[in-house]
């Protein structure tokens, strides 16, 4: 039986502040590993392999307005700052809404840059505070999905650590 899962809305708190209605748009990280590739005597075709460690991790917050608070919390670039984005996660089958559920999402890092946005008659700007990703946590329905926490060589996957024999072989 299809299922359609969709994250219908949610809210965002920066640093325990509540910005409701004040998020027009919370653009999640993108966990990605390095990769290089490898072509070699007798292979047809060349391949990517992993070469160790992942990308850097960003987020992105587009304000629906100006907001001081939120922008004065952003701009201090010298603390790590706790995000928390709280979803709801509907699923649909054929005779409709069958359940909901809850999705955190757990940032945390300092902000990087605040793009204050444009200035024009008669509308108001939508800044965008990009942080510095150095840890996240994807919990949904209270299942932990994902965990990544750059400073410690942590990175969880439905509770497996995938990296505790790295940091084993190397002492850490």
């Amino acid at each position: 039986m299809i299922q359609i899962r969709k994250i219908t809305n949610g809210n965002v708190y920066l640093d325990g502040q509540n910005l409701l209605g004040r998020v027009a748009e919370a653009t999640l990280p993108e966990v990605k590993l390095k990769t290089q590739d490898h072509k070699a005597l007798g292979m047809e075709h060349e391949i990517e392999v992993p070469s160790g460690g992942y990308e850097k991790m960003e987020a992105k917050l587009k304000l629906a307005g100006f907001y001081p608070d939120a922008v004065t919390v952003a701009g201090d670039h010298r603390r790590a700052v706790p995000l928390t984005i709280r979803g709801n996660l509907q699923t649909f089958d054929p005779q409709g809404l069958d359940d909901e559920v809850p999705v955190v999402v757990m940032l945390r890092g300092p902000f990087k840059g605040i793009t204050l946005g444009a200035l024009k008659q008669h509308e108001g700007p939508e800044p965008e505070l990009n942080m510095i990703v150095w840890y996240m946590k994807v919990t949904v329905d209270g299942n932990d999905l994902l965990e990544v926490d750059v400073m410690a060589s942590i990175h969880r996957v439905a509770g497996d650590d995938v990296l505790a024999r790295y940091r084993d072989i190397i002492g850490a």
